[in-house]
């Protein structure tokens, strides 16, 4: 009696089923790039773009003059220097300096806190006890007290 047996060799099932794999992902990647490359679309303009000559000796209306911008302080922003007051009423007084020009400003008592520029004479800087007039405010002038500063504050200026 002859009898037919299978002996497990599980050898032969995973080289089988690695072989499967590799095959799938070769074909995978051979397949793949291609639906990439047919999905990209190429527009080209119907006219070409002309070229531009530009004469860099000549100056024209498309080159606007340049314009001097002045050195960038770092201290360009407005900051809470001291207050302003009167016999009638005080306010919070704001200083923006740009280079050695001073620029300050106040905020009035209304709902939408409107801003009023201070006139100075040249820009200059104000001090303790400068008496100034800001006619939107009051008719009486007013005077300026500055806070103490504490610590020292670069000023590119002084040498």
């Amino acid at each position: 009696m002859n009898q037919i047996c299978f002996k497990p060799n599980y050898l032969l099932g995973f080289i089988i089923i690695f072989t499967l794999i590799f095959v799938i992902a070769i074909v995978f990647l051979l397949v793949w790039p291609d639906k990439k490359e047919k999905s990209i679309k190429v527009v080209y303009p119907e006219q070409p773009i002309p070229k531009q000559e530009i004469n860099l000796n000549s100056r024209s209306e498309e080159y606007p003059e340049k314009r001097y911008v002045g050195p960038r302080d770092y201290d360009a922003q407005a900051r809470e220097v001291g207050f302003i007051y009167n016999n009638d009423s005080r306010f919070v007084l704001f200083e923006t300096r740009r280079g050695n020009k001073y620029y300050y400003h106040t905020i009035d008592d209304s709902r939408k806190g409107i801003r009023i520029i201070i006139e100075s004479n040249n820009n200059r800087e104000l001090f303790d006890n400068d008496d100034i007039n800001i006619p939107e405010l009051s008719s009486t002038p007013f005077k300026i007290k500055l806070y103490e500063h504490v610590g020292s504050r670069y000023n590119p200026f002084v040498y």
